[in-house]
């Protein structure tokens, strides 16, 4: 998500990605683009990305897991 923002041209091509890549409603990409990661310090920018990968990875998992136990 970190290099989907700061690629992102303008706000508004951010907030598409954002919509389209986590599936999220306008209001959730905008909450996350009102954060200001500019401001954040480094390590709490580490933080929150890796919470993300584990948040990203468990999402997989549990996808994973549905399509196997549904046969889908």
């Amino acid at each position: 998500m970190h290099e989907l923002l700061y690629a992102a041209e303008d706000v508004d091509t951010a907030k598409a990605r954002l919509m389209e890549g986590f599936e999220w409603t306008e209001h959730q990409a905008l909450a996350v683009l009102d954060l200001q990661q500019r401001r954040l310090p480094a390590a709490e920018r580490r933080r929150i990305i890796d919470v993300l990968a584990d948040v990203d990875a468990r999402i997989a998992e549990l996808t994973a897991r549905v399509t196997r136990d549904h046969g889908e």
